[in-house]
This record gives C-alpha cells, sequence and structure tokens, in this order.
C-alpha cells in the first residue's frame, strides 16, 4: 500500500475523491493564470500552449467544471484539427453533459480511421437513445456494427433502436442474434421481452 493510499506507516493520508477535486480546482486556477503569460508564436511556445490547455482541461475535469473543460478542449481542437485524441475527449464530453448535437457534428469530423473502437459508437447512440432520439441512435449503432459484427451489445441496442423506429422485423432479427452470443447477459431478459412485445 503506497502512501497516497493511506498507509499510517508511511505517514500518508487517505485520498478522498473529493480531495482530488479541490486538489483539481486549484490545479485548473493555477493554468488559467498561467495560460495568458505564455506568448508568442513560435512552434515551442504554441506546442507550451498546447500541453498547458491539456492539463487545463484535465483539471477542469477532475475537478468537475464541465464547461471549462469543454472549453478548454475547444480551443485545442481549434488549435488543431488533426488531433483525434482532443476531439474524442470533446465528443465524450459533449456527450456526457447532454450537448448531443454539438457531439455528433464533431464526431462527423474526426478523420477517416480515427475511431477503431465500437464503444465509442456505442456510447454515443446510447446518449442519443436515452434523449428519445433512435433515428440518431441507430446511425451510429451501424457504425459499431461495422467495426464489429461480433459485438453482442451492438445487436442489443440496434434492436432497441430498431424496435422504437417501429422496424419490428430488424429489430427481432437483432435481438435474437443478440440472445445467440449473450444469452446471459445483464440486458438479456429485457431482449427477451422486448422479443415478447414484437410478435
Amino acid at each position: 500500500m503506497s502512501a497516497m493510499e493511506g498507509d499510517p506507516a508511511a505517514g500518508g493520508a487517505t485520498v478522498t475523491a473529493e480531495n482530488v477535486k479541490e486538489n483539481s480546482r486549484k490545479a485548473a486556477a493555477l493554468l488559467a493564470a498561467a495560460l495568458p503569460q505564455i506568448v508568442g508564436q513560435t512552434a515551442e511556445r504554441r506546442f507550451l500552449r498546447m500541453q498547458v490547455l491539456q492539463l487545463l482541461s484535465q483539471a477542469y475535469l477532475n475537478g468537475g467544471d464541465n464547461a471549462n473543460a469543454i472549453e478548454a478542449l475547444r480551443s485545442l481542437v481549434a488549435a488543431d484539427e488533426t488531433n483525434a485524441a482532443n476531439m474524442m475527449l470533446l465528443v465524450n464530453l459533449y456527450l456526457e453533459t447532454g450537448k448531443l448535437d454539438e457531439g455528433k457534428a464533431l464526431l462527423t469530423k474526426l478523420p477517416e480511421g480515427a475511431i477503431t473502437d465500437p464503444v465509442v459508437y456505442l456510447h454515443a447512440g446510447i446518449q442519443f437513445l436515452n434523449n428519445d432520439n433512435a433515428a440518431d441512435a441507430l446511425v451510429f449503432f451501424e457504425k459499431a456494427m461495422a467495426l464489429d459484427t461480433n459485438r453482442p451489445e451492438s445487436y442489443y441496442y440496434r434492436g432497441v433502436a430498431r424496435a422504437q423506429l417501429k422496424n419490428a422485423a430488424e429489430a427481432k432479427a437483432d435481438l435474437e442474434k443478440f440472445l445467440e452470443l449473450a444469452p446471459n447477459a445483464p440486458e438479456a431478459a429485457d431482449a427477451r421481452q422486448l422479443l415478447a412485445g414484437l410478435k
């Protein structure tokens, strides 16, 4: 056990989530104050500014300040539209904070091949599905399927979206495939219930 984990022999105190939030807020304040002091347009200054913005966005995020985290990430993306990692961070933050239109718009700007993990599209689709937008959700579930056709949850969520869109035959096929791939998954009971309603 390390001192960070509260090992009394090492003299450490237990670190709580509130400690992390408070320290992150302090770090954000210091970084925000330092940012305007990085002047000039040399490559070194631009690089330093980008590094501070990345740290600042992380500090805001860890401190629970999503609005400022979004602003810092927007600045990062505006400064380098080829950085897919920063774009994905901003997309995820948009989606998690209910800014679905902004997240969707930025997802379409990502460079071809930037997303290789279907979970990214699943996450986006679930956010749209949770906000009663099955049509947009379906688009993202289709993209997830294009990356990996053996992922059970892709079939489940696409089936749910299709059911909401009244595409019963396609929903049924997806939900049956989901149950074939993952009969004991946590969503299996819901899938069976939805299937029963489609018959």
